[in-house]
């Protein structure tokens, strides 16, 4: 898979997929999750979740990161899992449910915190992914529709 971006671009993409498994890898050791288990590249693609993205978002909110750079890191990850796949390096993408933040919208920054630690709730209880999705999926709609009538 080539990309046809500018060399300042794949610079970035770079860097943001290196701070995600900066603070995965931070995150994992920290909660003692079974890092020490994971020994090839393609076993650690395959144990990331939905709800590790969701982390990782709340992280960056939490840190105040705008975002336009919450965005382009997660474009970056789309594409990374993406070649991923593609390559058969790993099974499936933990971005494919994630959506871009909207600018200049603290509620739906708030939504998001509260999405990702229902989503962390939802994986601690043993919800397959595609429940946690179809949940997930749901409160977005119900949220857009309290927008809309409201």
């Amino acid at each position: 898979m080539r990309l046809n971006v500018s060399k300042k671009t794949a610079a970035n993409y770079k860097s943001d997929i290196k701070n995600f498994f900066a603070w995965y890898i931070f995150s994992v050791t920290n909660n003692k999750a079974g890092y020490a288990n994971l020994s090839l590249a393609e076993n650690l693609l395959n144990v990331i979740s939905t709800a590790h993205i969701t982390g990782y978002i709340t992280n960056l909110l939490e840190s105040a990161t705008p975002a336009t750079t919450i965005n382009r890191r997660l474009s970056a990850l789309r594409l990374f899992f993406k070649y991923a796949i593609q390559n058969q390096i790993c099974t499936h993408d933990p971005t494919e449910s994630i959506s871009n933040l909207k600018k200049n919208s603290g509620r739906h920054d708030d939504h998001l915190i509260i999405l990702s630690e229902f989503t962390e709730h939802l994986q601690s209880e043993g919800a397959s992914s595609s429940t946690i999705r179809g949940y997930v999926a749901d409160i977005k709609h119900l949220l857009v529709w309290v927008k809309q009538t409201t």
